[in-house]
C-alpha cells in the first residue's frame, strides 16, 4: 500500500521502491507488530492506507469511490479512535495528488467523512467515556514531543538499552539526514515532499495529549502509521537527491541493509522477553514457586519486576496484560 501511494504521489517507481523498503523494514514497528495490544495500530493503519488508495485512485471522485473510502474510514474508527485523523489526511491527499481538483463531489466526500466521524464520536460517548485528555489544549509539550520526537526516533531508530551506540554516531546519522533533506529541496523536490511530514503529523495528532516514546522504544507503536509518512519522505528525498539509476540502486541497498541491521538490534530484547515469558509459564505450569531473584540475576538490570512478576525487559512489555491473574497464579505456587 505504501508503494502504491508513493508511486501515485511521486510518479516514480524508484522513489516508491525506496518508500516500500523503508516502511517494510522500519525498526520501530516491533511493538505494534509483536505485542498483542499493538494490533489496533495495524488495523487502523491498514484501513486508512486502503482508504487513501481507493480515494486517490482517480482524479474525479465518484459516489462509489466516496462510499468505499467512507466504509474504510468507519472500519478504521472501529479499530481505533486515532483513525479520526482521516478528516485531515483526505484533504491533504487531495492537495498533494490533485491540487484540490477532484470534481463536483469533493464537498460531498468531505461531508460524508465528517458525518461518519461525528457519528462515531456520538456512539462512542454513549458506549464508553472519551478520555478528557483527548480534548486537552496543546501546549509546549505538544510542540516538543509531537512535532520533534517522531523524527528523532525515525532518524535514530535504536533501542538505547539494546544498542548503546556512540553519541557521535547518532549525531553523524542526524547530520546525514539533514544534508540529504536540504539537497532534495535544492534539487527541486517540490511541494510533494510535504506528503511524508503531513502523514507523520496528522496520524500522531489524535494522541498528542499522551504521546511519548521512551529511549527504549516503549510507546513506539504510536508511530506505526507515521512510519508510512517517514517512508514517503525518505523515498522522495533519496529519489530527488540522486538522479542516476546506479546511485539510486546503491541508496536502495543501503536503506535495506541499515534498516535490517537496526531491526535485528531492536529484536534482541524481544527474543529475550520470549525466553522470560516461557520461563514464567513453565513455573506456573509445573507449580514451582516464583524465583524473582533468580530471574533478576539471570537477565540483569534490564528486567523490571512488579512484585514477583517480570514486567518489562529493556522496553518490551511482558505481563502488562493479565498481570493480576498471573500474580495470583504465582502466589498459588508458594
Amino acid at each position: 500500500m505504501v508503494f502504491v501511494l508513493a508511486r501515485r504521489f511521486f510518479r516514480r517507481d524508484d522513489a516508491a521502491a525506496l518508500s516500500f523498503a523503508m516502511f517494510l523494514l522500519n525498526p520501530l514497528q516491533l511493538e505494534a507488530v509483536l505485542w498483542t495490544s499493538g494490533l489496533q495500530e495495524l488495523l487502523w493503519t491498514a484501513f486508512l492506507l486502503s482508504g487513501l488508495i481507493v480515494y486517490t485512485g482517480r482524479q474525479v471522485l465518484t459516489p462509489a469511490r466516496i462510499a468505499a473510502a467512507t466504509s474504510l474510514l468507519a472500519c478504521g474508527l472501529l479499530a481505533k479512535e486515532s483513525a479520526i485523523a482521516w478528516v485531515l489526511l483526505a484533504p491533504a491527499a487531495d492537495w498533494v495528488g490533485y491540487r484540490m481538483k477532484r470534481g463536483g463531489l469533493l464537498a460531498a466526500a468531505y461531508g460524508s467523512f465528517a458525518v461518519t466521524g461525528l457519528a462515531y464520536l456520538i456512539v462512542r460517548a454513549q458506549v464508553t467515556s472519551i478520555d478528557p485528555g483527548f480534548f486537552a489544549t496543546p501546549g509546549t509539550y505538544f510542540v516538543k514531543q509531537l512535532v520533534g520526537a517522531p523524527y528523532r526516533f525515525f532518524v535514530q531508530p535504536w533501542n538505547s538499552l539494546a544498542a548503546p551506540l556512540s553519541p557521535y554516531l547518532l549525531c553523524a546519522v542526524s547530520a546525514v539526514a539533514i544534508v540529504l533533506l536540504f539537497r532534495a529541496v535544492l534539487r527541486g523536490a517540490g511541494p510533494t515532499i510535504l506528503a511524508g511530514p503531513t502523514v507523520i503529523l496528522f496520524t500522531t495528532l489524535p494522541v498528542y495529549s499522551y504521546f511519548y516514546v521512551a529511549p527504549d522504544l516503549r510507546g513506539a507503536r504510536y508511530l506505526y502509521f507515521a512510519a508510512a509518512g517517514w517512508a514517503l519522505l525518505t523515498g522522495h528525498v533519496l529519489g530527488s537527491s540522486f538522479t542516476r539509476r546506479q546511485t539510486i540502486g546503491v541508496a536502495f541497498v543501503a536503506v535495506v541493509v541499515l534498516s535490517f541491521a537496526s531491526l535485528r538490534l531492536n529484536l534482541r530484547p524481544w527474543r529475550t522477553a520470549a525466553e522470560i515469558v516461557t520461563s514464567v509459564q513453565a513455573s506456573v505450569r509445573e507449580g514451582r514457586p516464583a524465583d524473582a531473584l533468580e530471574w533478576q540475576r539471570r537477565y540483569g538490570p534490564g528486567l523490571e519486576m512488579k512484585g514477583d512478576v517480570p514486567y518489562v525487559y529493556e522496553g518490551v512489555y511482558l505481563f502488562v496484560n493479565g498481570y493480576p491473574e498471573l500474580q495470583q497464579m504465582l502466589a498459588a505456587t508458594k
